[in-house]
């Protein structure tokens, strides 16, 4: 084989390799760029849907921020679409920059949604005195469907409260969940008068209540809660 051949060879042969590195190069950098596409437009997806129950806590939310987000999602669906056919040496700048763009418009948006959701879901809850409601239910009181009730509507508020960003629905959730936890307490005032629930939590402390406190009215409203044959007479 003379020089020049063999220095031809090896021209080619250069050739070939950095083709081969382009090309795996160039692969990453299209994997890496489909990764992020879908990671913001999975992350945009649930925003839109917070944000849609966001929308409905009369929040004030900018005018155009609905159609960036649909814009947005737009965006990224077309050019997730071009991706396959993109040429191994094309320039993938404008896409990077696309990307990045939508992701900080994600964070800001994700930021904004959040915010908001927090703020509603964290507001003070009607009060409940879950002492009382043991206390009426070691007493004898049937307070068994109040106290299922108010256990449910705990559970799911601690499960919607507990998300950064609402699902679907969860506004309408929340609203129904706060509504039973006030119906509650409002169940348990009706079950037993404040004076009366005084006297069944302070008789199951370790002082007891006052023999005086159980006046012939007090003993009647016991009676009528029919336990008043629990409680007994300690002398000291």
């Amino acid at each position: 084989m003379s020089l020049r051949s063999r220095i031809r060879d090896l021209h080619t042969s250069a050739v070939v390799a950095d083709n081969e590195h382009q090309v795996r190069l160039r692969t990453g950098q299209l994997s890496d760029l489909s990764d992020r596409i879908a990671t913001v437009a999975q992350g945009l997806s649930a925003l839109r849907v917070g944000l849609a129950e966001v929308r409905q806590l009369k929040v004030e939310i900018p005018a155009d921020l609905h159609r960036a987000a649909g814009r947005a999602t737009d965006g990224l669906r077309s050019l997730a679409a071009e991706l396959p056919d993109i040429a191994v040496d094309s320039n993938l700048d404008a896409a990077k920059v696309h990307v990045s763009n939508t992701e900080r418009f994600v964070s800001g948006l994700r930021s904004f949604v959040a915010d908001n959701w927090r703020r509603h879901v964290t507001q003070p809850l009607p009060p409940i005195n879950r002492e009382l409601v043991d206390a009426l239910a070691e007493s004898g009181v049937d307070v068994e469907s109040i106290r299922v009730a108010l256990e449910s509507a705990q559970g799911q508020l601690l499960a919607i409260v507990n998300r950064t960003i609402p699902l679907k629905g969860d506004v309408d959730k929340f609203r129904t969940a706060f509504e039973s936890v006030r119906a509650s307490g409002d169940q348990i005032g009706n079950v037993v008068d404040p004076d009366i629930a005084k006297g069944i939590v302070g008789s199951q402390e370790g002082a007891g209540m006052p023999l005086a406190w159980f006046t012939p009215v007090r003993l009647q409203a016991l009676s009528e809660l029919g336990i008043i044959d629990r409680f007994r007479v300690r002398l000291q």
